[in-house]
């Protein structure tokens, strides 16, 4: 967030472009915009930078000015776990106070409960603050004494890496279980990085993973339910207001689309994060005089008088295709007509109870962890292994 004359005019973009040998992403018709609902909480005297969800109840915000905080995703208050103004512990070699509190964006690590991973935007001003990842322990409330420095990015005295998240991989030969993707803000690519489970002393080497030319990215967060990737950036759009597109990667059973609703005003976004799968809430940090945290979310129902279905499994959206499927990518219960939706909002093996004598009736898949539309037989849409349909709830 160096570039405060551009605070006037910031939004984002929908356009994202593969370099050679790197992940593709594109842009797929939107069907239904996100419904965008009044501002949930205010951030008070935070400037959100960064936004996470640990996959329970609990957000995390990183704040531009040297704070961390907390919040549950029904509260309305942040508390602050770390503060720069009264931390009495220590910083990280090389890094003046200064250089290490510029927090940019958040990371977790799936598994990993006691720790946030922050996002350090790095700078020139002083000779060995390299854009890097810290740990902060969240038992304890303290910075580890080391960091994991990042070559490759971009970084000037006034500006660094805006994004950083966490995509699990397999292949990964780290200590992490996947990779860190991390984006300057002046720079066109985004890099990932596969690092030790200890710091090392030289600066881990990023390997170019997507482009995004003349775009300013200001956050990223790779949701692991659906395999989605949501961006955001620093870019001027539809004539001021803000615009949020939410994509997909693309890859073996994955699939990709495009959500955006204008977001009126001129605070910028800094900050995204989801949670879910079920229920999924888009949050959007905006950075502004009164900061705040915006959520957006779309339901089943919206497939309604389109050529759309929905994919309960890790969506956050209606997807394009037809009764046969979605456009792009797999969806094991595929809900194509909207009086299949009441089987959407049932979320736990239970809740199919009473379901299964109304006219929208509801079996539950233990393999797949969903409602499904059928009957005693098994599902009317979508497909369930044999032995794993289970229609009467006493059984559950």
């Amino acid at each position: 967030m160096s570039h405060p004359e551009r605070m006037k005019v910031w939004c984002l973009l929908a356009v994202l472009t593969a370099s050679p040998g790197a992940a593709s992403f594109a842009a797929e018709s939107a069907c239904v915009e996100p419904k965008l609902a009044d501002v949930t909480f205010n951030a008070g005297d935070l400037e959100p930078s960064g936004m996470v969800w640990d996959g329970k109840v609990t957000l995390y915000l990183a704040s531009d000015n040297g704070i961390l905080a907390r919040k549950t995703l029904a509260g309305e208050s942040w508390l602050p776990i770390y503060d720069q103004r009264t931390y009495s512990g220590t910083l990280p070699k090389g890094y003046t106070a200064k250089a290490f509190n510029d927090f940019e964006s958040l990371a977790i690590v799936p598994g990993d409960v006691d720790h946030l991973y922050v996002g350090i935007e790095g700078t020139k001003s002083c000779a060995e603050c390299l854009p890097a990842v810290a740990q902060f322990d969240l038992t304890t409330g303290q910075f580890s004494s080391t960091v994991w420095k990042l070559g490759g990015l971009q970084y000037s005295e006034k500006s660094g890496m805006e994004a950083l998240t966490f995509v699990p991989d397999k292949t990964a030969k780290g200590g992490f279980g996947g990779f860190f993707y991390a984006a300057s803000q002046d720079d066109q690519y985004t890099r990932s990085y596969d690092l030790p489970s200890t710091p090392g002393t030289s600066p881990a080497a990023g390997t170019v993973v997507m482009a995004f030319p003349g775009k300013q990215i200001s956050d990223f967060y790779f949701s692991p339910y659906g395999s989605e990737m949501y961006i955001t950036y620093d870019d001027e759009h539809d004539n001021g207001n803000q615009r949020v597109d939410e994509y997909t990667r693309v890859g073996v059973n994955k699939f990709e689309f495009l959500l955006s609703t204008p977001l009126k005003g001129s605070a910028g976004v800094e900050a995204v994060t989801v949670s879910g799968p079920k229920p999924s809430v888009l949050y959007l940090g905006m950075d502004a005089k009164t900061p705040t945290i915006t959520s957006a979310s779309s339901s089943c129902s919206d497939i309604k008088d389109t050529q759309c279905g929905w994919c309960p499994a890790g969506a956050t959206g209606p997807r394009p295709g037809n009764e046969k499927g979605p456009e792009v990518g797999n969806c094991l219960n595929w809900i194509w007509r909207t009086y299949n939706c009441a089987c959407a909002e049932v979320t736990t093996c239970r809740g199919i109870e009473g379901h299964t004598k109304k006219n929208q009736p509801c079996g539950w898949c233990k393999s797949l962890n969903q409602a499904m539309p059928g009957d005693k037989n098994g599902p009317s849409d979508g497909a369930c292994p044999k032995g794993d349909w289970i229609w009467d709830y006493d059984k559950c």
